[in-house]
């Protein structure tokens, strides 16, 4: 199982997490939450680079590696990176989930390192007739994306630490999950997802670790 995270955020108010998870070469199941938001239907794509020295402007076009237009998720003709929309509450929050087979999260093709984005309004799926149709969809201003890019999760299995101790500094800081029945370690490179650490912690956390074996 390959696993991977985004942290969405915006000046506008707009923040959310969307995990990724991909077991073999089945399709990838994205899950999250993002709130901030306008009732009602948003753009939500991949986007082909991971850069956002000037904000979302810098994540480029849809990721589209087959040269196709742009269209819906359930359509042979479309975007890699087309995810349709999601629909956000009275409340400002959308809770999805998406299930697709062109956002691989290995391989020539892989999502890792890319940018997800929200759009300002719905996507018309390439089916409105507007100019922007068959390229963004027409789904507006990009009002939050992730500035850190889509980024691979390691998983480790706590059975590999020897030192109780160790297993618990580690626990403090890294997030934990349940799989197959066994504890694991899950973190992000470059992030740490559940304590918003920065890098340099977990090498300590680590150091430690192995220090202590």
């Amino acid at each position: 199982m390959v696993k991977a995270v985004v942290v969405l955020n915006s000046s506008e108010g707009v923040s959310g997490t969307v995990h990724f998870t991909q077991e073999g070469d089945g399709p990838t199941t994205v899950t999250g939450s993002v709130s901030g938001l306008k009732p009602g239907l948003h753009g939500f794509h991949v986007h082909a680079l991971g850069d956002t020295t000037n904000g979302c402007m810098s994540t480029g076009p849809h990721f589209n590696p087959a040269g196709k237009l742009h269209g819906a998720p359930e359509d042979e003709n479309r975007h890699a990176g087309d995810l349709g929309n999601i629909t956000v509450g009275a409340d400002g929050t959308a809770c999805f989930t998406i299930v697709d087979k062109q956002i691989p999260l290995c391989g020539p093709n892989s999502i890792i390192g890319r940018a997800v984005v929200v759009h300002g309004d719905p996507d018309d799926l390439g089916k409105g007739g507007h100019e922007l149709s068959l390229s963004t969809g027409n789904a507006g201003g990009r009002i939050a994306c992730d500035f850190h890019s889509i980024k691979q999760l390691t998983v480790i299995p706590m059975s590999s630490f020897s030192c109780r101790g160790s297993k618990e500094m580690a626990s403090t800081w890294l997030e934990m999950d349940e799989l197959d029945d066994m504890q694991y370690i899950t973190i992000v490179s470059g992030y740490n997802v559940s304590a918003r650490q920065p890098i340099w912690l977990l090498f300590m956390v680590f150091e430690f670790i192995h220090s202590t074996r």
